[in-house]
């Protein structure tokens, strides 16, 4: 199970049902590896890391192909930018390590009652209620990323148009911090959702992604001109957080860039309810 879970971790899933398979033939693989490297900026310090991460890539497009076969006309898998990279590199380089999560007071959980029952299976996505799949990148924004894609389904369930919501502002501008259990929002070094919706509560709302685009994590080379390196956000604790970064760009942060008369009109956040384990 968890090995399964690791080969959908690394592959790009593409919401699209039609199916196709890679050529599997070491010369047309090794053609593929060639483009595939110059469309991902990717270069290795000399022939044998070359080597190695040309059979990573062979592995894993061999895996997509198994899982486009099990899976034929439902759903499509494909290269990303990660198919040189096993499953533990990927583990270890760009995903998180595992945290325990917070416990709150009784009054901040939604009970589930005698006799409530989830169904086995439910998608929002038909329903129009769910944005578009986001890429964070290379820093440590998944915090924000979720806070702001729950806020935005939400939004779309009271009713309202479905809207991309500015997760570089929470990044940039989310310096909240609670010291009795030693968590803090550290821009792209992680944080708690729970303290990502403290802040726009207290911040009184979110501009759209078009008005504040997400940057701190692209570091393509392709994107040069979208790069950023945003300073701390107000009130960043450094001794929850680490020390922040030595050098940052004021003009990309959140006291040159927030403009409250972008935020979204008639979005605020009145209150956070977490789910109780029951459920």
């Amino acid at each position: 199970m968890a090995r399964s879970h690791e080969i959908f971790i690394l592959l790009w899933l593409v919401n699209i049902t039609v199916s196709f398979l890679y050529h599997e033939d070491t010369d047309s693989v090794k053609q593929l590896f060639q483009t595939w490297k110059l469309e991902n900026g990717k270069e290795y310090n000399g022939i044998d890391e070359e080597q190695h991460r040309f059979e990573l890539f062979y592995d894993n497009l061999k895996n997509i192909n198994k899982l486009n076969k099990m899976y034929w006309g439902e759903t499509s898998f494909a290269l990303n930018k990660f198919a040189d990279m096993s499953p533990s590199e990927f583990q270890s380089k760009i995903l998180m390590s595992n945290r325990e999560p917070p416990t709150f007071e009784n009054d901040r959980y939604i009970k589930g009652g005698k006799g409530y029952h989830l169904p086995d299976s439910f998608d929002w996505v038909p329903k129009n209620v769910v944005t578009s799949v986001k890429d964070q990148g290379a820093a440590g924004s998944c915090w924000a990323f979720s806070t702001i894609e729950n806020i935005e389904g939400q939004w779309a369930i009271s009713g309202q148009p479905l809207l991309n919501l500015s997760v570089e502002q929470v990044v940039d501008c989310d310096g909240f911090e609670d010291v009795p259990r030693k968590n803090a929002d550290c821009g792209v070094f992680g944080g708690w959702p729970y303290l990502a919706y403290q802040y726009i509560t207290k911040a009184g709302g979110l501009e759209s992604s078009r008005d504040y685009r997400y940057c701190s994590g692209d570091t393509d080379t392709k994107h040069q001109e979208n790069n950023c390196l945003p300073c701390p956000p107000p009130g960043f604790n450094s001794s929850l957080c680490g020390p922040a970064v030595p050098y940052c760009n004021m003009s990309q942060s959140c006291v040159a860039k927030l403009d409250k008369a972008k935020f979204v009109k008639g979005l605020k956040i009145a209150n956070w309810k977490a789910i109780d384990k029951v459920f």
